[in-house]
């Protein structure tokens, strides 16, 4: 499995480090389910394995909505469940692997990657592009390891440019405790 960057990053929040970080330390429950890759913005993205990959955001205006209330129908990747998107996450990459797995890499700004790739951009969105009550998802696009599939960003609710790293082991959105751990897939990776 190929590592999704290929220049110098620090893991800057391991897997089950308490969150949320609005709160004091003492007062986090929710266990982080990912790595964050810490890279400067602009940073690309590499696909970790062959597949078919999509981009995915969810906007809402008023964040205390669920996204279940928003009616999703089922994509690639089934986020039922799942109550959160572009206002943590940013707009998401997710590579659905020929190993089973499915790679989820968030923070990316919208105009990064929705449209045609070679127009990525480097800023933040607009807020109207930001919280409208819509979702996006674009076609599947098949990929092999090493591609470029985007870049980094720093949107959604992000305290500095990264790439938070979720891997689930099958189609399904899974909760933190049911996801593969990055350390399983890449033990060479020190500081994890």
């Amino acid at each position: 499995m190929r590592f999704p960057v290929d220049r110098p990053f620090r893991i800057s929040t391991v897997f089950d480090e308490p969150r949320p970080l609005s709160v004091p330390p003492e007062k986090r429950w929710h266990p982080h389910g990912a790595w964050d890759i810490a890279v400067p913005v602009g940073t690309a993205i590499l696909a970790p394995e062959r597949g078919m990959l999509f981009y995915f955001a969810a906007f809402r205006a008023d964040i205390s909505r669920g996204m279940a209330e928003l009616d999703l129908l089922a994509l690639p990747f089934d986020i039922a469940g799942h109550h959160y998107f572009y206002d943590v996450y940013g707009a998401l990459i997710i590579l659905i692997g020929t190993s089973g797995l499915t790679h989820v890499l968030a923070h990316s700004w919208l105009n990064q990657v929705w449209k045609k790739l070679e127009k990525w951009s480097y800023k933040e969105s607009s807020k109207i592009e930001r919280f409208p009550l819509s979702c996006f998802a674009s076609e599947l696009i098949p990929i092999r390891a090493g591609d470029i599939i985007g870049k980094s960003g720093n949107a959604g609710y992000s305290t500095g440019p990264h790439i938070h790293y979720e891997i689930h082991s099958s189609r399904k959105w899974q909760q933190w405790d049911r996801r593969v751990r990055p350390e399983e897939i890449y033990p060479m990776i020190q500081g994890a």
